[in-house]
């Protein structure tokens, strides 16, 4: 995958990241599920945020600072951690470091920065 790319698959999507782009500078990867969910943590723990598209390509929106995210809140990190390239796979897309509310929607998931 080319980590540089990135695909929107819906016009909420778009809409989405114009919001946000509005406000803040953002950082955008792709990311593909096979059970529905995009792979985040660091050497100490694991979790899976759902993405709500098995099997398929998901947008991930990173914030340089915060912004009014227009989408369910799901949790927040802290610390170090990755995001992985494939939700069953181990190789890193990108390393985070900071506070980020997690939010998601069908074919999108935010690490808003706090």
């Amino acid at each position: 995958m080319n980590k540089s790319s990135y695909t929107f698959k819906t016009n909420n999507d778009v809409n989405i990241i114009k919001h946000i782009r509005n406000q803040v500078p953002v950082h955008i990867i792709t990311t593909v599920s096979d059970i529905g969910c995009l792979r985040v943590g660091n050497e100490r723990f694991i979790t899976f945020v759902p993405n709500g598209c098995r099997g398929d390509i998901s947008t991930v929106v990173i914030t340089e600072r915060y912004a009014c995210i227009p989408l369910q809140y799901y949790t927040t990190l802290n610390g170090t951690f990755n995001i992985y390239d494939f939700d069953s796979g181990d190789e890193i897309v990108l390393r985070l470091n900071g506070e980020y509310d997690v939010h998601n929607a069908s074919d999108i998931i935010v690490f808003n920065k706090k």
